[in-house]
């Protein structure tokens, strides 16, 4: 989480880390089920935890829709692959378009 709130200091996104937990904490009250979480600072951390939170919910019948931003991330190509022939799946997963989509995600 630190090193997040200090890159974003570092590109004006806040003012000082005080402002980066307080919004992370602000974020994380808003609704029960609303998480930011600080996935480590290995280099695969975040990665590996979205892939199996991913998982976890598509694997649930009670999930309806998920909502992925990993736009410029070639590496969730692999993760969404298996889906690619199933309609059913693919109308449950919803990719959020930030930086242009990775050629391997298009």
């Amino acid at each position: 989480m630190r090193g997040l709130g200090t890159t974003y200091g570092g590109i004006s996104v806040v003012s000082n880390l005080s402002d980066w937990y307080a919004f992370v904490s602000g974020f994380n009250m808003v609704d029960p089920m609303f998480d930011y979480l600080d996935a480590g600072s290995g280099k695969e951390c975040a990665d590996d935890k979205i892939k199996t939170v991913f998982q976890h919910h598509f694997d649930n019948v009670h999930c309806r829709r998920i909502v992925l931003g990993a736009s410029a991330d070639n590496g969730y190509a692999h993760l969404l692959g298996k889906y690619a022939g199933d309609k059913a799946s693919q109308e449950r997963i919803a990719p959020v378009e930030g930086p242009s989509f990775a050629r391997e995600l298009k």
